[in-house]
C-alpha cells in the first residue's frame, strides 16, 4: 500500500495510513535506507505496482507472491523457512537489544496498543546477563572496607 507520496525524504520519514489501525502513523526511515532510496522527486503512485489495491482481500492476495519470494531466497540460501511475520519478531527484539523503549517501539511497528508489541517481545538472556554484569558490584565494596 506503500506509495510514493508516503515518502518525505528530507525529514526521513514515511507518513502513511495504517489499515488496521485506521490511523495514521509516521515513521522514520534510516539513514542507509534513504541513501539507497536516492531521488524520488516527481515519482507518484504505488511504489510495488503489482502488490498495490485499495481493496483489503485483493491486497491480501497479492502478498502470496513476495511471501514465496522470500521463501525461495531462504531455500537457495540454505536458510530456515521464516514469514515476514518472523522478520517483524526480529525487528522488534533488536530494537529492544538496542534499548529501545516499548512506546518506541510500539510506535515503528504501528501499534494500537503496546500489548500488541509485548507479543512480539521474546526472552533475551543474553540481554539480561549484560545488564545483570552492569550493575554495581556491592560486594567488591564490601571487601575494600
Amino acid at each position: 500500500m506503500l506509495k510514493y507520496e508516503h515518502i518525505d525524504l528530507k525529514r526521513h520519514r514515511i507518513t502513511q495510513l495504517i489499515g488496521k489501525s485506521r490511523r495514521v502513523h509516521e515513521l522514520p526511515l534510516a539513514a542507509i535506507l534513504v541513501r539507497e532510496i536516492g531521488s524520488i522527486k516527481g515519482l507518484k503512485g504505488p511504489i510495488f505496482p503489482d502488490l498495490y489495491s485499495e481493496s483489503e482481500r485483493k491486497l491480501n492476495d497479492n502478498i502470496a507472491h513476495p511471501r514465496k519470494y522470500l521463501q525461495d531466497l531462504l531455500s537457495v540460501a540454505k536458510r530456515p523457512k521464516a514469514t515476514l511475520h518472523s522478520f517483524r519478531v526480529t525487528y522488534n527484539n533488536l530494537l529492544l537489544a538496542g534499548g529501545m523503549t516499548i512506546q518506541d517501539r510500539q510506535v515503528l511497528l504501528a501499534h494500537t496498543s503496546s500489548e500488541t508489541t509485548k507479543i512480539y517481545t521474546h526472552p533475551n538472556p543474553e540481554l539480561a546477563e549484560k545488564h545483570l554484569n552492569g550493575l554495581p558490584d556491592f560486594l567488591q565494596n564490601q571487601k575494600e572496607d
